[in-house]
């Protein structure tokens, strides 16, 4: 038995360490740093506090928060049981005296992996552009926290697969394309905002979170473990795809294009390696592809519009979804 644990153990080293040679490869090729100076960078920020037994994730202080909605909780997260809580922000602060702290822009979830699950924060992002209903930044980082181990007591084997475990999550996380907006909800086209425009407003964040276009939500199995704190600001879904924008000069003015992919997380994966369609409809790497053109205001006193700046008046739009089906 011990032999076999021992080529058991060589063979997982040897999977995680071909896995890891490719990550990096794979960043390179994906990833480019094309966002703009932040226009806003202190809004947004949240503090993640860590203390031996739990962590607390305060809500951002600005923006401010909606007066006539629900007061701002913060999270508190065991680091055992991995039981997810939110608390009135004063209570909260009892928990975290002389506790240390670092600054982050949202929580992506919990993943539960082979070893043990970790906490997934954003601690950087990158501005793209701007629509009129706000914002878009990319993920430029994200960072894991150890919670709830699988094994308890484990030996130094054990010990290391949950360091190369833990390691392959961060390249993971590193090499998809993921954006997200603080202000509006970037699942939707601009098309279903239109139409969703004439619902009766949430009132609260849990509803705004419901109606998110969910197969669009990438990290939504990491967010299924937090169902109870959905109506919570720290929370920070996100949509893996591709997003640019670009000021062009036309011959009547300027304008804005945008063009938004969002890739489904039902049937992700190499077109040589997920193909065809479920029994529930979802199609291989199914992709919805949206251009949008905005008719720039040029009025005074407006200022020159910038890159991916969106001050726009006219605005025209279309979308339309691909897959690998055969």
């Amino acid at each position: 038995n011990e032999v076999i644990q021992n080529i058991q153990s060589k063979a997982t080293m040897v999977r995680h360490a071909a896995t890891s040679a490719a990550l990096p490869v794979l960043k390179n090729i994906q990833r480019e740093d094309s966002s703009l100076p932040d226009p806003a960078p202190k809004e947004w920020c949240m503090h993640l506090y860590t203390c031996p037994d739990k962590y607390v994730i305060f809500p951002p202080s600005t923006p401010a928060p909606d007066p006539a909605g629900k007061a701002p909780e913060a999270v508190v997260i065991d680091r055992v049981s991995m039981v997810v809580t939110a608390m009135p922000v004063a209570q909260a602060e009892t928990l975290v005296v002389a506790r240390t702290k670092i600054e982050i822009l949202g929580v992506v979830g919990i993943a539960t992996l082979e070893v043990s699950s970790y906490l997934v924060v954003c601690t950087a992002r990158g501005f793209v552009g701007a629509l009129p209903q706000g914002r878009v930044y990319k993920v430029m980082a994200c960072e894991s926290r150890v919670l709830g181990a699988k094994i308890k007591n484990p030996n130094p084997i054990q010990m290391s697969h949950r360091a190369i475990e833990q390691r392959l999550l961060d390249e993971l996380l590193d090499t998809f394309e993921m954006f997200f907006s603080h202000e509006w909800d970037v699942t939707q086209s601009q098309q279903r905002l239109e139409t969703m425009a004439a619902l009766p407003p949430t009132g609260d964040q849990k509803g705004a979170y419901d109606r998110r276009e969910q197969r669009f939500v990438w990290n939504h199995k990491l967010l299924e473990k937090m169902e109870g704190c959905h109506h919570c600001r720290v929370l920070l879904p996100v949509v893996a795809g591709f997003v640019q924008f670009k000021t062009v000069t036309l011959p009547k003015g300027k304008a804005l294009l945008a063009m938004i992919g969002r890739r489904d997380w039902h049937r992700p994966g190499y077109r040589y390696m997920s193909r065809g369609i479920d029994a529930e409809g979802n199609v291989s790497n199914a992709v919805e592809t949206e251009q949008i053109i905005i008719a720039l205001r040029e009025d005074p006193p407006a200022p020159p519009p910038t890159e991916g700046a969106g001050n726009g008046g006219a605005l025209g739009e279309s979308a339309n979804g691909g897959g690998v089906v055969p």
